[in-house]
């Protein structure tokens, strides 16, 4: 069995969340950058990869978002790992399923601006969902609607791609998301982003399976919000990632244009 698993180090329990943020550029900015220094792969407890979201421009509090982990111009990722959802230092021994992919939008969106979510071109239907569940109160103080997608396919752990990732399928959605809950404010295009997988890794072995998750936050917004009819918010990409630290680690962080990659 591989010794180094896709979970944090032994003084850091696998089923702790951490929290970050990391943004992309767009591609003909990021081209332009100065070459990356050699980074270390960034793992996470279970479903690592990268997801790319962006938010289209708009004069109203209404914006096209787009979720996909097969993004059409990507440019890099922070760690220079590839786009996807996948799992690291599997065990072809080993059972991996019951893995789910939760978005959490700021507001409450269950009883109005109801966000309706459509499969993009390259979305898989292994992805079944989203079903919506009731809006919460996240660690940040504001609430949340999260809409959760399972995967129903078999995971089979001898399928491991000559990068040595186990792949899932591609994720790719789309919605129009409105944050005008009344007045003329909008509130901020914010996200949680959860993901979990169950691992029983020795497979039929003596070992019981663990849960192992993590959450991250997003923010496609430059401003903790604006007003409608101010302007158009600019079009903006984030690319998700966990980062160490506990829950009093920094969890928003504004969207540069003009940065690389961080």
């Amino acid at each position: 069995m591989p010794e180094n698993r896709s979970a944090p180090s032994p003084s850091v329990s696998r089923r702790s969340v951490a929290t970050g943020l990391a943004w992309s550029v767009p591609a003909v900015a990021a081209t332009a950058a100065a070459p990356f220094a050699a980074a270390s792969l960034i793992k996470n407890p279970g479903i690592n990869g990268w997801v790319q979201v962006t938010a289209g421009s708009s004069s109203t509090c209404t914006r096209s978002v787009t979720v996909t982990s097969r993004p059409s111009n990507p440019g890099r990722t922070p760690d220079g790992a590839p786009y996807g959802l996948y799992l690291y230092d599997t065990d072809p021994r080993g059972h991996y399923d019951a893995a789910k992919i939760v978005y959490w939008v700021r507001g409450n969106h269950t009883s109005r601006n109801r966000i309706t979510w459509r499969s993009g071109g390259n979305h898989s239907s292994c992805w079944s969902g989203p079903t919506t569940g009731t809006a919460q109160r996240k660690s940040d103080g504001a609430v949340y609607t999260p809409y959760t997608w399972t995967y129903t396919c078999a995971i089979d752990p001898s399928t491991v791609s000559e990068d040595d990732r186990l792949y899932l399928k591609d994720f790719d959605v789309y919605a129009d998301i409105n944050q005008n809950f009344g007045g003329w404010y909008c509130e901020p295009l914010q996200f949680w982003a959860y993901r979990e997988i169950r691992v029983d890794a020795d497979g039929d072995g003596p070992g019981e399976p663990e849960l192992m998750h993590f959450e991250r936050h997003a923010d496609l917004d430059r401003s903790r919000g604006f007003r409608s009819g101010d302007g158009a918010a600019p079009s903006q990409a984030g690319t998700d990632r966990a980062a160490g630290g506990g829950a009093d680690s920094a969890a928003e962080t504004s969207f540069d244009e003009a940065s690389a990659i961080h």
